[in-house]
């Protein structure tokens, strides 16, 4: 009975990693995408873990009427301090940065910077316009979230990935 107990649990164990598959994050995940890290306390300067969520009104052109949708749609996520960084990522490795503190764009850098795949390891790590690095992380998984959009007045799903600084 007990050599059945070994082979049942072996089974059961190689049909599950059979079934689940890692998910996969590569340059192309972050090519045109345009994330927010709540940074109330701190947490892009402090944290390890970061969780990036990306915004539902993503356009490929920056229309002032659009954007401030964003924001607005941002803000009331955060629940209502605005304390936000934003990271928007683009071709040719180009990255837009923004930190907004209480609805209002506090810093943003007058040239874009840079951020590089490392596709050995997945990572990604951020430099600025004088090329020092500022961040290197990893993602570790993504998952599903409702979120409630203020624009549009009700729950709108969006992507929250949870990455570890590296």
């Amino acid at each position: 009975m007990r050599n059945l107990e070994k082979y049942t649990f072996l089974v059961i164990l190689l049909l599950h990693s059979f079934f689940l598959t890692a998910q996969k994050f590569d340059k192309n995940y972050f090519i045109k995408t345009f994330w927010y890290i709540d940074n109330n306390v701190g947490e892009f300067e402090k944290s390890d873990t970061l969780k990036l969520i990306k915004h539902t009104k993503f356009v490929l052109e920056w229309r002032f009427k659009e954007i401030e949708k964003e924001y607005e749609e941002s803000e009331k996520l955060n629940s209502g301090h605005g304390a936000l960084v934003e990271l928007r990522f683009k071709k040719r490795n180009v990255l837009f940065f923004n930190s907004r503190t209480n609805g209002g764009l506090y810093a943003t850098p007058i040239k874009p910077w840079r951020w590089k795949y490392k596709k050995q390891d997945s990572s990604i790590t951020i430099y600025d316009d004088e090329k020092k690095m500022i961040l290197k992380f990893k993602p570790l998984f993504e998952k599903q979230i409702e979120i409630y959009s203020e624009s549009d007045k009700k729950m709108v799903k969006t992507i929250e990935l949870t990455v570890v600084r590296i």
